[in-house]
């Protein structure tokens, strides 16, 4: 019979409270993108690289808090069976952790099209099942469905409010270290998903940073997926927390997945880290809004007391979990030197 695993649950609830230390993008990939803009010579940005712990990607806070909610509601315990829709980073996290809370097994619902087929490889490694919804059928459909039937029990990463309150240990690390360094924040940016991240950065962050602008990046709905973001359309579709009061009348930012990998494979160069394709997604958003507010002559209203500009940028995954993805967008292959 299953059981909940101590030395598990220890390890999950370290994990919640484990945090790398920033690292500052180089002045030069600012310039390239901003040089024309005299204002970029003040813009620091800086990269929080929450890949760096257990399950391998950021929505570990928001996976184990959805799970810490839903065990001390009664719903989950020894025994049970977790239906999971989503993009496959908060799986893996609850699929790694689940003998923290005895779950039996972990059911990781996904779309076919947007999830790509590296990332169910990370989800069966992790130890997941996975469903797929019938044609017409979203994910969070099927997840209903299969808990109207009795296979488990549907956790809602994009409803319950486990997600962004788990994403809250983040916003709290973000204030405590610029703080510690004595900067201000201007600009948080962060790929939108389940938009938890956007949901915690819009709860906590104005309080200690009145100046700051946050900004949520997703793809085109005509490109291939950028894995971990959504579409806009996706996001009204499907999430029921109050993201459009965070990102304000400005909206999300909707950046090409050509941009948003190009721009991570330039900060996996400049910082010599192998941060993922949502970072990408994210300095190229934060940098775009950038240039918006300079143009419309409003870049002021976000300067920090010290007279800078500071951005911070989330990294959740690593590149290294997205191989195929890399070759096709960025052509890769073309670059070989040697061919047999």
């Amino acid at each position: 019979m299953a059981r909940i695993d101590p030395e598990c649950r220890t390890q999950v609830l370290r994990s919640l409270n484990t945090f790398s230390p920033f690292f500052r993008v180089p002045d030069w990939v600012v310039q390239t993108s901003l040089g024309d803009i005299p204002e970029s010579k003040l813009l620091e940005v800086f990269i929080l690289p929450l890949q760096d712990g257990d399950g391998g990607n950021g929505k570990r806070f928001s996976a184990h808090q959805l799970c810490l909610n839903a065990e001390k509601d009664g719903r989950i315990g020894p025994g049970s069976t977790i239906l999971l829709p989503g993009s496959g980073n908060t799986g893996v996290n609850i699929a790694y952790g689940k003998d923290a809370y005895g779950a039996e097994k972990v059911i990781a619902i996904i779309d076919s099209i947007s999830v790509p087929e590296s990332k169910v490889a990370q989800l069966i490694m992790a130890g997941a099942s996975i469903a797929y919804p019938r044609p017409g059928q979203t994910t969070l459909e099927c997840a209903q469905e299969l808990e109207d039937q009795g296979f488990g029990v549907f956790i809602n990463q994009y409803k319950e409010r486990g997600a962004p309150e788990g994403q809250l240990r983040t916003m709290n690390y973000i204030i405590r270290e610029m703080e510690s360094m004595g900067k201000g924040l201007s600009f948080f940016t962060c790929a939108a998903g389940s938009t938890a991240m956007l949901c915690a950065a819009g709860e906590r962050l104005p309080d200690a940073f009145p100046n700051i602008h946050i900004v949520g990046g997703v793809y085109e709905k005509k490109d291939e997926p950028v894995p971990g973001a959504r579409t806009r359309e996706a996001i009204v579709r499907d999430i029921s927390f109050d993201w459009p009061k965070v990102v304000g009348p400005l909206g999300l930012l909707v950046c090409d997945q050509f941009s948003a990998f190009g721009m991570n494979r330039t900060l996996i160069t400049a910082t010599r880290r192998l941060v993922g394709p949502t970072c990408g997604l994210a300095i190229e958003s934060g940098l775009r809004r950038f240039r918006y507010f300079s143009e419309q002559g409003e870049l002021e209203q976000h300067i920090t007391s010290h007279g800078t500009y500071v951005m911070v940028g989330i990294s959740m995954d690593m590149s290294l979990g997205y191989p195929d993805e890399y070759m096709k967008v960025l052509k890769l292959k073309d670059e070989a030197l040697f061919r047999g």
